[in-house]
This record gives C-alpha cells, structure tokens and sequence, in this order.
C-alpha cells in the first residue's frame, strides 16, 4: 500500500488510485521496488545503477523528468526529493 486507498500492484505493473489506475513502465517499476525496499534515502547513484545499468551517463534533468512523471501516478507528497541526494517514498 501506499497510502490508504493506493496501492502498487507488481504483478500487473499499475498504481490503482481510487477512481483510476495507472501503468508504469519498466523503469518505474523497478524504482518503485527500490524505494519500498530501502526506508532510507534512494540516492542518484543508486538509481542510475540499477535503472539505467549504471553504463550510461545520465543527467540529473533526466532524472528529475523520470521522476516527475512518476509522481503524476503517486499519491500527493509521496514521493520526496532530497536536493542533490536523491529520493525518499513518504507512505501515509
């Protein structure tokens, strides 16, 4: 669950909100399953490895678009941005 009346289904890749669902593609998926397995901070170096294969250079706009379309399918204030650090999933 991420909130109350969200929840994240991996089976089917979607974010079931009350009045709608959302798909996610592979990438947000994974990052998804990275931030409900660590309770700490996901840092830029974290996801850049496991989502990007850490052999691309990828830049911090490209992760802040990632992660700006993911929040569209999050809950509000779920998902929280740490400046130059990285990324925290805030569960209510």
């Amino acid at each position: 669950y991420l909130s109350a009346v969200w929840t994240f289904e991996l089976s089917s890749a979607t974010i079931n909100a009350p009045h709608r669902k959302f798909y996610l593609t592979k990438k947000e998926v994974l990052f998804i399953q990275m931030l409900l397995r660590n309770t700490d901070i996901t840092t830029y170096d974290e996801m850049i490895k496991i989502l990007w294969s850490g052999g691309k250079y990828v830049t911090l706009n490209a992760l802040r678009l990632f992660t700006k379309d993911l929040k569209k399918k999050l809950p509000p204030k779920t998902l929280k941005n740490f400046q130059d650090i990285g990324y925290q999933l805030i569960i209510y």
